[in-house]
């Protein structure tokens, strides 16, 4: 599978100070991504480096879409929809601003909404849903321009196990789809569960790998006990 974004020597400055440093990274196409890391290592910098939101001041970028705006769906795990609005108004107003027409809408969101459970509750508030119920409307509007890409930052931080486990089955009915995942969490037995690839970071650097075990063994000189700390 071709390549989505390649990092080489990527480091990112923020007020003369480094989040990531000579960060070498490929993802590809139809991979199911995990990043771990301790809060504030940088996780979200790098989903917002790969979404084109930062352009770090150092090192290259090498995307596979010349768009990647409209490759990529991200939702992230704060509000990021209008809270007086109902969930099919949200749906129908982010649909407008990608130009999707009304017609093609009105397909797309009923199948949204059945495939984040959120098929009855489309007159409700949206500043009325449960936590979950939230988490999922942002997954929806992520997918309303029908992106090959799905960047989720933290989808089950803050909710119980059960909803936690019910957002991981969601996403993975969106990966049976074909889409590329990438998620950034601190569930690492979800991550083992689900994921095809992990990425770690720690101290501004960034280690990659097929599994735990992987990363355990390629880094092992200089992240074995670091990571398995981490993992304790």
């Amino acid at each position: 599978m071709p390549s989505l974004i390649e990092l080489q020597n990527v480091t990112q400055i923020f007020s003369k100070r480094s989040v990531l440093e000579n960060v070498n990274l490929t993802i590809n196409y139809d991979d199911f991504v995990g990043i771990i890391g301790a809060s504030g290592s940088g996780k979200t910098t790098l989903l917002r480096i790969i979404l084109g939101i930062y352009t770090p001041p150092l090192g290259k970028i090498i995307a596979n879409s010349a768009s990647l705006q409209h490759t990529i769906g991200f939702a992230s795990q704060d509000d990021a929809f209008y809270p007086r609005l109902t969930v099919l108004e949200n749906m129908f107003y982010f649909g407008e601003l990608y130009g999707i027409s009304k017609t093609i809408l009105n397909q797309r969101i009923p199948y949204l909404l059945q495939l984040v459970k959120l098929e009855d509750a489309g007159e409700a508030t949206a500043r009325n849903l449960s936590g979950g119920m939230k988490r999922r409307l942002g997954i929806a509007l992520a997918l309303i321009h029908d992106p090959k890409v799905l960047i989720l930052d933290e989808p089950t931080a803050g909710l119980d196990i059960v909803l936690q486990r019910h957002i991981w089955k969601i996403i993975n009915d969106i990966r049976s789809l074909g889409k590329t995942i990438i998620v950034s969490t601190h569930d690492l037995d979800a991550l083992q569960e689900h994921c095809t690839s992990f990425i770690f970071i720690h101290q501004k650097s960034v280690y990659s790998g097929a599994s735990v075990k992987q990363l355990i063994s390629r880094y092992r000189g200089n992240l074995s006990k670091l990571f398995e700390a981490y993992v304790q």
